[in-house]
C-alpha cells in the first residue's frame, strides 16, 4: 500500500489575486488565487495526477487559476488550535535573505512564488475512507508588488461595506 501521508513543500510561480494574508476570507480561511506561469501550471497538473489534490483548477477571464487556503483555527482532539497566518516575504534589495512584507497588502496581479504544503492521508477501507492528498497555503514571496487599491481590488460587495463604514456619522465627543 502506498504511503500518501508524506508531507512536502511545493512552489508555484505566477500572478496572484485575492491574497488574504492579513485577514481571513469570507470562509474564515487565509487564501490566495494563483494564476500560474507555464512551469507552475505543469506542477499543478502533476499534483492533479492520482492521487489528485482536492484543490480545483478553475478558469476565468484572466486565465487558469487555483485557490490555495489554510485554516485560521481547527478543533483538534476536542481543543481549538489557532494557526499562524501565511508568511509573506519580499526579496532583500541588498541580495540577502528575503525579508518580511509587513506594512503592505498584496494587490491583485502581483508576481509571487506561492508556497504550498502538499499533505496526504492513507484511507481506511473498513471506515469507508479513501487515500487522498491536498495542498495547504503556506506563504508568498512577492517579486513584483502591485499595491492593494480598494477601488480595484475590493469586490462590489466589499466596496459597499467599506463605503457604508466610511460614511457613518462621527462618534460624539463625551
Amino acid at each position: 500500500m502506498p504511503n500518501y501521508a508524506k508531507t512536502y513543500q511545493e512552489t508555484i510561480r505566477g500572478k496572484v489575486k485575492w491574497a488574504k494574508t492579513k485577514t481571513p476570507n469570507k470562509f474564515g480561511r487565509w487564501s490566495v488565487d494563483v494564476y500560474p506561469d507555464a512551469e507552475g501550471l505543469e506542477k499543478i497538473q502533476k499534483l492533479k495526477e492520482s492521487p489528485a489534490i482536492k484543490n480545483v483548477l478553475k478558469q476565468d477571464e484572466d486565465g487558469k487559476y487555483m485557490t490555495f487556503s489554510r485554516d485560521t483555527q481547527k478543533l483538534i482532539r476536542g481543543k481549538m488550535v489557532m494557526f499562524e497566518p501565511p508568511i509573506v516575504l519580499q526579496p532583500d534589495p541588498n541580495g540577502g535573505e528575503p525579508i518580511p512584507l509587513i506594512d503592505k497588502l498584496v494587490g491583485n496581479f502581483s508576481d509571487c512564488d506561492v508556497w504550498v504544503e502538499i499533505y496526504g492521508w492513507n484511507g481506511d477501507p473498513l471506515k469507508g475512507r479513501a487515500d487522498g492528498r491536498a495542498a495547504r497555503f503556506k506563504g508568498l514571496l512577492v517579486w513584483n508588488l502591485v499595491p492593494f487599491e480598494s477601488k480595484r481590488d475590493f469586490t462590489t460587495e466589499e466596496r459597499i461595506h467599506v463605503s457604508a463604514l466610511t460614511n457613518q456619522a462621527p462618534m460624539p465627543q463625551w
